[in-house]
């Protein structure tokens, strides 16, 4: 009997034991599948301008709290292409099938999370998501001890930046600078602050950016935006303080070639170089050119060639030694009078054999020397064929046939601005419309695009 008991003694020690060493390895998984779920590298590249990598200031490192949903993450590791980001992540989440949320994974999330907030951060990022159907990312979800570990970190130089909401107990409107910093004075709906030795910044939450030809024109300019009010309020902004002012912001073509902006900068060091390039919105790069600041401060003015119309962001990046030291963007339209108004089609499908036709509008007073180059491309924006005829065109009055399809085009191409068939457009009070049609053949593909550019003369 004693025997009996001995050994199921043993037997309970030993499966204590085992318990035990599996407990313990599974807690140790589950802390490794964490740092897994939070990970920021990623090999995958998408297009993008490397505003500040590598940075004269060496990295910056930022912990941003955001939501692990659908490609919320992804808005880190962008930033990261453009900017000398050291990046760490803490995700807010909502449990599968369940409408409750927290911090991901719970309690070993939130002891990660007091984990994080012991090391030395420049900057906590808070991202919102851009749906207005969830919940914001504020520093006041964090557990009240994570919350003072944060704050006082702030108060003691860490940056804080909040974007896409709010938080008055940090960001006090009597702490509002009432002038934006030089670095954040072209940042749309920035606002900053001090915060004891701390700053702050408060953007709105990154805009709807549709996908079409070109959507990452506009996702720079976002990200750099962010990346400025990251790098301020980490105390880590360019020594070389760098400046575009564009003449106008709307510059007639019949102008060209002439100066569009004017560069200004102060704390060259010997030996600076600005990259610069004009960029259409539709992501063609039109023009690089590379210019050496001679003078620690000065003036230089951006001049442009003769280019279509249309959205164009001119891009400055200057580097020393290979180091970017200073960076901005400025947006400027190039303005026609004569300009393509819309497409209609009759109607947006042919089997072969038949005919694709519809009309082009134009707007403005034509000239001899215009021609409209009606074009059919495949899905990877090659001309299948195309056609050539005289703009100059008379003038109709009055408005489409509403059953006819009809496409918005961007000014200078009559090309989709975002894809697909819109509402039905109807002309300007002077437009002219140019009939064209193709014979479809067998040999098309299934998917095409009806472009419409509108030259004058070798343009």
């Amino acid at each position: 009997m004693k025997r009996r008991q001995f050994l199921e003694a043993t037997l309970s020690r030993v499966l204590l034991l085992c318990l035990g060493l599996a407990g313990g390895a599974c807690l140790g998984q589950d802390a490794a599948e964490l740092e897994v779920d939070h990970n920021v590298r990623a090999t995958f590249t998408t297009p993008h301008t490397k505003w500040a990598t590598p940075y004269a200031l060496g990295k910056t490192r930022v912990l941003f709290f955001l939501r692990g949903h659908d490609i919320e993450p992804r808005e880190v590791i962008e930033l990261q292409q453009r900017f000398d980001f050291e990046s760490q992540m803490v995700f807010w989440t909502r449990i599968i099938d369940s409408t409750q949320e927290h911090w991901h994974g719970d309690e070993r999330g939130i002891q990660r999370m007091a984990r994080l907030l012991t090391q030395k951060w420049d900057a906590f990022v808070f991202l919102s998501p851009t749906a207005s159907s969830v919940r914001d990312v504020t520093p006041d979800m964090l557990p009240v001890e994570q919350q003072y570990a944060l704050v006082k970190a702030v108060t003691e130089g860490t940056g804080l930046v909040v974007i896409g909401s709010d938080d008055k107990r940090v960001l006090k409107e009597k702490n509002n600078l009432k002038e934006l910093p030089a670095l954040l004075s072209d940042v749309d709906g920035a606002a900053a602050f001090t915060i004891m030795r701390g700053r702050g910044v408060r953007l709105p939450k990154r805009p709807a950016i549709e996908y079409r030809t070109g959507w990452e024109v506009d996702y720079d300019q976002w990200a750099m935006w962010v990346g400025k009010a990251i790098l301020w309020a980490a105390g880590k902004e360019p020594k070389l303080n760098l400046r575009l002012q564009v003449k106008s912001k709307d510059l007639a073509r019949t102008m060209l070639p002439a100066a569009a902006a004017t560069l200004q900068w102060q704390g060259a060091t010997p030996g600076l170089v600005a990259d610069v390039k004009l960029r259409r919105d539709d992501g063609t790069v039109a023009v690089r050119t590379r210019q050496t600041l001679t003078q620690p401060e000065g003036t230089l003015d951006q001049d442009i060639p003769l280019v279509r119309a249309g959205p164009y962001h001119l891009d400055v990046v200057a580097r020393d030694g290979g180091r970017v030291a200073g960076f901005g963007s400025v947006r400027f339209d190039v303005t026609s009078q004569r300009k393509v108004q819309a497409i209609t089609l009759d109607q947006d499908w042919a089997e072969a054999g038949q005919q694709l036709s519809g009309k082009v509008q134009l707007a403005g007073e034509g000239s001899a020397s215009q021609r409209l180059v009606i074009s059919l491309l495949d899905r990877r924006g090659r001309k299948i064929v195309r056609q050539m005829v005289k703009a100059d065109v008379p003038v109709v009055r009055g408005s489409p046939d509403p059953a006819r399809k009809t496409t918005d085009r961007s000014p200078e191409s009559g090309r989709p601005a975002v894809g697909g068939f819109g509402e039905v457009g109807r002309p300007a009070p002077n437009a002219g419309e140019q009939a064209f049609h193709f014979d479809v053949q067998p040999w098309f593909p299934m998917l095409l695009e009806v472009r419409a550019t509108l030259t004058d003369g070798d343009d």
